[in-house]
């Protein structure tokens, strides 16, 4: 059976107050989403990265992080070194909160502008990916590689590409990721999932609005989970959506999934 986690946001309202990150904060957003029947939480890697020492080995006893998202922080190409350096900081983090999955979405910090620069640009991209797929799997972390619409990037935008590369790198600790929004946008089919089920490793989900799911409850998510039983997955799937109210859109995300999946 599939693992539901909840993605949260640095900074959200809930009930009119707006909170900020920080490590309460975090947990507050943990222990609600696993009131709501979410069995783990996703958040920013930058926010993992933002905590000291002692809050991380709190984090790791009493929170539930068990993916991040976000992974650069800065443009790729401009940063490569540097960017090697966070990410060997990055997983050692991801390790001792015991984090399991890295999601390398980062869409304008992978985009390539010009063409007369891709070749050497996709060159530094597969150098890279091979690289933190290596620091990953000393952490007993898998990087999965996010897909996303082509209005954020032209850098991955179908899970079949993802999973071509995932192919062509042929690392254990390479994966891709489906997101059922950005499927959605670029008009890629979730038979897809079918497709590339050895390969998909975490999925996101969310209306096809980018609410919460359960918030319309119209037939995309149900659409999504027909073809997923269909196959052999049993991974992790979070729900990665806007928020109007933290409280409420997972409170109702919660319910709406468990009945779903219950049927």
């Amino acid at each position: 059976m599939y693992t539901l986690g909840c993605c949260v946001p640095g900074t959200f309202m809930w009930d009119g107050k707006l909170y900020h990150g920080s490590y309460e904060t975090l947990k507050k957003e943990n222990d609600y989403a696993l009131a709501c029947g979410f069995e783990y939480i996703e958040t920013h890697l930058g926010d993992v990265m933002k905590l000291s020492d002692e809050e991380a080995a709190r984090a790791g006893q009493e929170l539930r992080i068990r993916a991040v998202n976000g992974f650069l922080p800065k443009n790729l190409y401009s940063n490569f070194s540097a960017l090697k350096k966070y990410a060997e900081k990055a997983f050692a983090r991801m390790e001792v909160l015991g984090i399991k999955t890295a999601v390398f979405g980062s869409g304008k910090h992978r985009k390539i502008k010009f063409k007369w620069t891709a070749a050497k640009k996709k060159n530094m991209l597969k150098e890279y990916l091979l690289f933190i797929a290596d620091c990953a799997q000393k952490h007993g972390v898998t990087v999965v590689i996010e897909p996303l619409n082509k209005k954020e990037t032209n850098v991955f935008n179908y899970v079949g590409e993802a999973c071509d590369m995932v192919r062509e790198l042929n690392h254990p600790a390479l994966r891709a990721l489906g997101d059922i929004y950005h499927m959605g946008l670029v008009g890629e089919d979730f038979s897809v999932f079918q497709k590339e089920e050895d390969l998909i490793k975490h999925i996101h989900i969310s209306e096809a609005n980018r609410k919460m799911p359960g918030v319309v409850a119209d037939d995309f998510i149900p659409s999504f989970f027909a073809v997923l039983q269909n196959t052999s997955y049993n991974g992790t799937i979070s729900c990665e959506a806007g928020m109007s109210d933290f409280g409420k859109d997972v409170a109702t995300s919660g319910k709406y999934l468990r009945e779903l999946l219950n049927k």
